[in-house]
């Protein structure tokens, strides 16, 4: 289980193209990061992020904004509401993924995960976010 301090650290090098993104009040604004050390496992790394608005075909979805996670293993979503303990968060296996398809409309963006159990799909991902978060998605496409 990786600290908050690593996590920050792993964080800081995706923004490393982004100097004026404090880490600090990036993790503020969306209290999912603080969910991290419990939810990642010590060989994980986070390879990129974005967040949005989450539906899905089979499960329903809370409000809220989510974020969604890449690393190394697997996809998470992870939503945590600012005044409440809980969260919630949803891995997907790499392996499990039979198809990912971003699109990119005039002001944001989506993208959907295919499994042979469900389709998640991600909405209303600001420009910025969907333009950082696409090329973690490469080996995907």
């Amino acid at each position: 289980m990786p600290t908050m301090d690593q996590i920050k650290t792993q964080l800081q090098g995706l923004l490393k193209n982004h100097p004026n993104v404090n880490i600090d009040i990036l993790i503020a604004y969306h209290p999912a990061f603080t969910c991290l050390p419990e939810i990642l496992e010590d060989e994980e790394l986070i390879q990129g992020y974005c967040m949005g608005l989450l539906e899905s075909k089979k499960q329903k979805m809370g409000a809220g904004k989510w974020i969604v996670l890449l690393t190394n293993k697997r996809f998470y979503f992870i939503r945590k509401l600012m005044f409440r303990s809980k969260f919630d968060s949803i891995p997907i296996e790499l392996p499990d993924i039979k198809k990912l398809t971003p699109k990119m409309g005039w002001f944001f963006g989506k993208i959907q995960w295919e499994t042979e159990d469900d389709t998640i799909q991600m909405l209303q991902i600001g420009k910025k976010d969907y333009e950082f978060f696409l090329p973690c998605l490469e080996g995907f496409l």
